[in-house]
């Protein structure tokens, strides 16, 4: 408060439901603010949930990332603008699929990619991938590969649990020469440039970026069909929508992918027009500006 009136904000933005401290103060000195939700409200119910729901249904201006998360924070009273995060086309730019060669990343030129981005993180849905490339090896009699930035795991001892589990399953299964894990990569477009399917097959319900880049990049998508995430693939259209951990029918779809490239491709072009009429960075800047004007002439 202090801050505020030495500066002479006219507008607060608050950026995580976790501010709840910073809300309840402007709310109760009746200072303008927009409350920017970016987080999906817990399966738990407890003090703390109840806390920061009473502040977002009594503050004015609220944004959430998608439907999903406006519903576990305000039930079904749609309190609140659902304004989804927003890709720059420009950097996007889905044209270098035709320039860069994947040859450059060492995979044979008729060799199918899947891209995978989820790291070594358990909600991602690395352990039901790794077992739906143990299927598609046994049943596609083509060459594949999956890669995998932000996996790569130290020849040294010292590695997690997780980590462990991610090794054995890939010993297991044979599949070192099919998983190519990686280090992180902070700029992975030109993975999405030549991969032919992004993969994200989430155990948890959480806003997804990178399914609106690879929609950007006109990739088709395979991703768990839970909350959030369902609002970002067109199921049957730019891509296809599958029960989490369902290794066998992630398998499938990936098959059938790979065998029908019209399919692949017709996915990918729908995936580019759904992304830029729902994601495009100067239409969602837009939306947040009107929300802005709104609480000033309140």
């Amino acid at each position: 408060l202090e801050f505020i009136e030495k500066h002479q904000v006219d507008l607060v933005h608050l950026n995580s439901a976790g501010l709840s401290n910073s809300a309840s103060a402007l709310l109760e000195n009746n200072l303008p603010f927009v409350w920017h939700v970016r987080e999906h409200g817990p399966s738990h119910q407890g003090r703390r949930f109840n806390f920061i729901a009473e502040k977002l249904k009594k503050a004015k201006a609220v944004i959430f990332l998608s439907k999903a998360e406006q519903k576990s924070w305000t039930g079904d009273n749609n309190h609140g603008t659902v304004i989804h995060n927003f890709i720059n086309f420009d950097k996007f730019d889905f044209q270098l699929s035709e320039i860069i060669d994947s040859e450059q990343f060492g995979i044979e030129k008729n060799c199918k990619i899947l891209l995978y981005v989820g790291g070594s993180k358990l909600h991602k849905g690395i352990i039901p991938l790794l077992y739906a490339l143990a299927i598609i090896k046994k049943k596609y009699k083509g060459k594949f590969v999956c890669l995998m930035p932000d996996t790569l795991i130290p020849d040294s001892g010292n590695i997690n649990q997780t980590q462990k589990r991610i090794r054995n399953i890939i010993k297991a299964e044979n599949l070192s020469s099919i998983c190519q894990l990686m280090p992180f990569n902070p700029d992975i477009i030109n993975l999405f440039a030549i991969c032919d399917i992004l993969v994200f097959p989430a155990t948890k319900p959480h806003f997804a970026r990178p399914i609106i880049e690879a929609s950007a990049m006109k990739k088709p998508v395979i991703a768990s069909n839970l909350p959030a995430i369902n609002e970002l693939v067109q199921h049957n259209k730019t891509g296809y929508l599958i029960p989490e951990s369902s290794n066998e029918i992630l398998a499938e779809k990936i098959i059938y992918l790979f065998e029908n490239l019209k399919v692949c491709k017709l996915m990918g072009e729908e995936g580019f027009k759904f992304a830029m009429d729902n994601f495009e960075f100067q239409k969602q800047i837009n939306k947040v500006v009107r929300v802005y004007k709104e609480v000033e002439n309140s």
